[in-house]
C-alpha cells in the first residue's frame, strides 16, 4: 500500500501577524522619510524665493535717502515685507508724490494685473517689491499666494563700522559713510492678502534666509 504525506499549505496566524508588523514598520518609516523630504523641498523653495527677493530689498533701500534709512531702520527698527505680484505692463506706471517719496522712496511700478488668467511676460509681468508699514501701495497690489510673502527684519551687522550699542540718535552725528545691515527673511504664512499684513505681531515662523548688505551715504 502506498502512502502519501500531504503537507498542509498556508501560513500560521503568528506568521501573518509578524509579516503585518514588519510591513507596518516599513510603511511608517517610508512615510516619515517622505514627509521630511517634502518639508525639505518646501524649505528649499522658500529659500530660493527669498534669495530672489533680496534684490528688491536693496533696490528699496537705495531709493531712500541715507537719513531716512537711518531713521527708519536704525532708530525705529521698522521691518519690511517683500513679495512678488503680477503687474500689468500695459498700464500707466504708478508714481509717488514728493511727500510719499520722502517716506517710501522712489517707486514707478506697473499697476496690478486684474485678470484671472494670462500669459507671463505678455499679459502680466512678475514684479518684486519691498514695502514698509503705511505704504499706500501695500494694499494696492493684488493678493499674493499664502507663504509667498516674507517679513524682513533689518538689524545692524557686526561688520558695521559703529557698534549697534554706540549708534547716535540721528544720522547727523553718525561718523561713518556706510550702514551694514543683516536681513533676516521669515515667511508670513498667515496672510493671503498684503492688505492684511500685521507688522506688529511676531510671525513665529523660523527664518529661511539671511544675508548682509550695505547702504552708503
Amino acid at each position: 500500500m502506498m502512502t502519501r504525506n500531504r503537507s498542509r499549505a498556508g501560513f500560521t496566524l503568528a506568521e501573518i501577524l509578524l509579516s503585518m508588523l514588519v510591513f507596518s514598520i516599513a510603511i511608517t518609516t517610508i512615510l516619515a522619510l517622505l514627509a521630511r523630504s517634502i518639508e525639505t523641498v518646501d524649505e528649499i523653495v522658500m529659500k530660493d524665493e527669498a534669495m530672489r527677493l533680496s534684490s528688491a530689498v536693496e533696490a528699496f533701500m537705495d531709493s531712500l535717502a541715507f537719513d531716512s534709512v537711518y531713521q527708519k531702520f536704525v532708530v525705529e527698527g521698522q521691518p519690511l515685507v517683500v513679495y512678488f505680484y503680477r503687474g500689468d505692463p500695459n498700464g500707466s506706471l504708478r508714481t509717488r508724490s514728493d511727500a510719499e517719496k520722502a517716506n517710501f522712496g522712489e517707486d514707478s511700478t506697473p499697476p496690478p494685473y486684474t485678470g484671472l488668467e494670462g500669459r507671463p511676460g505678455e499679459d502680466f509681468i512678475l514684479v518684486a517689491k519691498a514695502r514698509i508699514p503705511g505704504d499706500p501701495y501695500l494694499a494696492g497690489d493684488i493678493p499674493v499666494k499664502k507663504g509667498n510673502a516674507f517679513r524682513v527684519e533689518l538689524t545692524l551687522s557686526s561688520a558695521n563700522p559703529v557698534d549697534a550699542a554706540s549708534m547716535p540718535p540721528s544720522s547727523a552725528t553718525y561718523p561713518a559713510a556706510v550702514l551694514v545691515f543683516d536681513a533676516v527673511f521669515s515667511p508670513d504664512n498667515r496672510n493671503i492678502s498684503l492688505a492684511g499684513v500685521d507688522f506688529n505681531t511676531p510671525l513665529g515662523s523660523p527664518p529661511v534666509y539671511e544675508y548682509s548688505f550695505a547702504v552708503r551715504r
